[in-house]
């Protein structure tokens, strides 16, 4: 069984960022992210509403996020946890293919998704 210090569930910006600011604090730390569905923000057509950022699709803020996060030495697993449940020593995660991870500390970042109304025509307005 695999084991971590510090476990980030969601692999959208919240999550990339603290594993960046971890990674920069000499911290270990592994995000843990499915490929489907995608991050909210790799779906945004354009991002214009973020600090230094002028605009960047989301899908290409996304890639930069995940470069900059793993040149601090985060790990990135394209897994996602399906059970998070808590340890004498800390957390017991189990992944998307059934493995299970130990990890002192975890960080839940698993974002939101977009509702519809599900009203007639709502299709023609996204």
């Amino acid at each position: 069984m695999a084991s971590v210090d510090v476990a980030v569930i969601g692999g959208g910006p919240a999550g990339l960022t603290a594993a960046m600011y971890l990674s920069r604090a000499d911290i270990s730390v592994t995000v843990y992210r499915t490929i489907s569905p995608p991050s909210q923000i790799i779906l945004t057509p354009s991002l214009e509403n973020y600090p230094g950022v002028d605009e960047i699709d989301g899908f290409t803020f996304s890639e930069n996020l995940t470069k900059q996060a793993r040149k601090f030495g985060a790990l990135i697993i394209e897994k996602g946890v399906t059970r998070a449940g808590k340890t004498d020593s800390g957390f017991l995660l189990t992944l998307e293919d059934s493995s299970t991870v130990e990890a002192r500390s975890i960080i839940i970042a698993t974002g939101n998704r977009s509702r519809t109304l599900d009203v007639p025509g709502e299709a023609d307005f996204m």
